[in-house]
């Protein structure tokens, strides 16, 4: 089944607040908040680590970040990765206020972690028009990363989408001359470039040649494994993302794996974000557990389980890390009835080759 991309959910990500449910009854609120305090200890930053941690928030960057940092023992968090991606206009990188805000913020909590932004033109036509005469955009973007102590920046939008655009080796050209300024300017920016699962540069072409030059001057690729059907019935246990089948996190690996992007490299995107049936906005967990349990059948959620399964999939593959969207989206007051954090804690025990299936799943957990 061919995906089109106009039915991918997009976000109205300025919009994103971190929800608040209340529960009137005091024996499961109890319950509640203590799986809540439970501090997960297993994962610890050391040199023998090969996946990074990389933490993608919406919203009150600072506030979701500290909520993650009292769950998670140690420098949790590789990156701070800022969702809300800065839209380029002209060869200007206008911020919003809350943009402004959040940058910041962050940097007196942040320590060792990593500031990234996602900035992008609204389509690959706009990129390419804007990168034929780069210069001003490449000042203007430097003079951004300066004020704001940026550390890296993940371009988006930069794949012709099958059925939409045809590829243009000029702009790729362009593209890898603009990298290679952009870190001349400063040699120690970090630059990555996201991928979605309908970019050309992996359906149409498997030998995409460009990844030979791309993998020189780019630090990561980002590949998001996210919102890869639309919800429907057959996707209600599975969620949007789905572990196999013809459109799913197995194929979009082993699709990926096929060309010559370096696989060392690679950030797997993860979601951890429920969909709803003819839906678009933005969900959380705590928002589907709230929900009333007899319209869960509308909803296409992801268990604990299928995300420990999700790492134990990334364990053949010498990848760079995961990049989590979104840590507000997991359940981490535990509305749901697991542990704070539940599909994230999945995750980890499934890269750290835990083979005993998750105990806890939504549907008995939940009060």
């Amino acid at each position: 089944m061919e995906i089109n991309p106009t039915d991918i959910p997009v976000s109205p990500l300025e919009a994103v607040a971190i929800v608040k449910i209340k529960n009137n009854d005091t024996e499961s609120e109890n319950i509640r908040k203590e799986k809540k305090r439970v501090i997960f200890t297993d994962y610890k930053i050391s040199s023998n680590n090969t996946a990074r941690i990389h933490c993608t928030f919406l919203g009150d960057v600072l506030k979701m970040y500290n909520k993650v940092k009292k769950r998670f023992v140690g420098h949790f968090c590789h990156s701070i990765i800022i969702g809300t991606p800065i839209i380029l206009r002209d060869y200007q990188v206008p911020l919003s206020e809350k943009m402004k805000e959040n940058l910041e913020k962050i940097h007196p909590d942040k320590k060792e972690s990593l500031l990234i932004v996602i900035m992008q033109y609204s389509s690959y036509s706009d990129w390419a028009k804007a990168l034929v005469n780069y210069n001003q955009l490449v000042i203007n973007i430097i003079r951004t990363v300066d004020q704001y102590n940026i550390n890296g920046i993940l371009f988006s939008n930069l794949q012709p989408i099958k059925g939409q655009d045809q590829m243009d080796d000029n702009m790729m050209n362009n593209l890898i001359t603009f990298i290679e300024e952009l870190t001349k300017m400063k040699d120690n920016l970090k630059i990555g470039i996201t991928i979605h699962m309908h970019s050309q540069w992996i359906v149409s072409n498997t030998e995409f040649t460009s990844f030979d030059q791309l993998n020189k001057v780019v630090t990561w690729y980002s590949y998001y494994t996210i919102s890869m059907v639309k919800c429907s019935d057959a996707y209600i246990s599975s969620g949007t993302s789905p572990l196999d089948g013809k459109e799913s996190f197995t194929n979009a690996l082993d699709t990926i794996q096929k060309t010559k992007i370096d696989m060392a490299k690679l950030i797997v995107g993860i979601q951890l974000f429920p969909s709803k049936n003819n839906e678009l906005e933005p969900f959380t967990y705590e928002e589907f557990c709230s929900a009333p349990k007899e319209t869960w059948n509308n909803w296409c959620a992801a268990q604990p389980e299928d995300l420990r399964l999700k790492g134990i999939r990334l364990r053949p593959y010498s990848i760079l890390g995961v990049q989590l969207l979104y840590m507000h989206s997991d359940d981490y007051r535990s509305t749901c009835g697991c542990h704070s954090f539940p599909l994230t804690r999945g995750l980890l025990r499934g890269l750290f080759g835990i083979e005993d299936q998750e105990k806890c799943d939504f549907y008995t957990a939940h009060n």
